[in-house]
């Protein structure tokens, strides 16, 4: 499991979330990175097929996640 903010955090796809989730690598000097999601799944996905790849140039693959804030405070 890639390291996330928080690794002692437990992730259940059962759990309802405002997270939204996206693969960060670098080419080069280049970060590039996917469009946020909040499928947690298919970005762990990316992140062991492009980690495992010998034809993806990327290297440094790092999931980041970003949480929602609703109006009001409200998670």
């Amino acid at each position: 499991m890639p390291s996330l903010a928080n690794a002692s955090e437990e992730r259940t796809d059962d759990e309802p979330s405002d997270d939204e989730w996206r693969l960060r690598w670098h080419v080069g000097d280049l970060a590039v990175h996917t469009a946020w999601t909040s499928d947690f799944g298919t970005v762990e996905n990316l992140y062991e097929q492009y980690r495992r790849s010998e034809t993806h140039p990327g290297t440094d693959y790092t999931i980041e996640r970003r949480t929602t804030i609703r109006p009001g405070g409200q998670r």
